[in-house]
């Protein structure tokens, strides 16, 4: 009987705590309830911040935060949400930066959100990184066109500043209600790559 008790214990104590997982192996491990995908070596926290490309004409503001330890209802995780503004000629044709001001209890209703991290040999191959150099994979969404998309961001320097380098990608699938016109083909923001200037 002592045995029986002692393995309930034992169960008890081991099933009230998470199993840690680091966030670089996602692919690699099973999601599971009950699991922690943590930010184990910081990777998410070098892409925080306020970042700008302005050509004069185009100008796009994205706010990155990082959110630990938040509970999706099964695990737990780490990662990197906000939002964006886009304007062309001073016409703000997209903002969704007050995303990076709310806490939302689900990350899919962020603008931005995610936490994959890309080796450099990963696909797309990253043909300028350095050999452990990693980029950080985010969700996209625009709420104008109803449309996915993803981004796929490098920390780079331009002119001695800290700059990043983003490449938008689009989604062609889109989801509407039957019966309602099918909403616009592509983003309001244009699929393309950016170089950001942190703020």
């Amino acid at each position: 009987m002592k045995n029986l008790i002692y393995i309930v214990m034992l169960f008890a104590s081991y099933s009230g705590k998470s199993q840690i997982i680091n966030i670089r192996d996602q692919g690699i491990v099973d999601i599971a309830p009950g699991q922690h995908y943590k930010d184990v070596d910081n990777l998410l926290n070098p892409f925080e911040g306020t970042w700008v490309f302005d050509d004069g004409i185009r100008y796009l503001k994205i706010i990155l935060v990082k959110r630990i330890n938040h509970y999706n209802g099964s695990y737990t995780n780490d990662y990197i949400y906000g939002g964006y503004e886009y304007k062309v000629n001073n016409q703000t044709l997209v903002n969704t930066l007050n995303d990076a001001n709310t806490i939302y209890n689900s990350r899919l209703k962020y603008s931005i959100y995610g936490n994959g991290i890309f080796e450099s040999y990963d696909q797309p191959i990253c043909n300028d990184c350095d050999l452990n150099e990693i980029r950080l994979f985010l969700s996209l969404s625009e709420p104008a066109s109803i449309l996915n998309g993803s981004l796929i961001i490098k920390k780079t320097n331009v002119n001695g500043q800290e700059a990043i380098k983003l490449n938008l990608t689009g989604s062609n699938s889109t989801y509407y209600k039957d019966g309602t016109p099918p909403p616009p083909g592509d983003f309001v923001l244009p699929s393309g790559d950016y170089i950001l200037i942190k703020q």
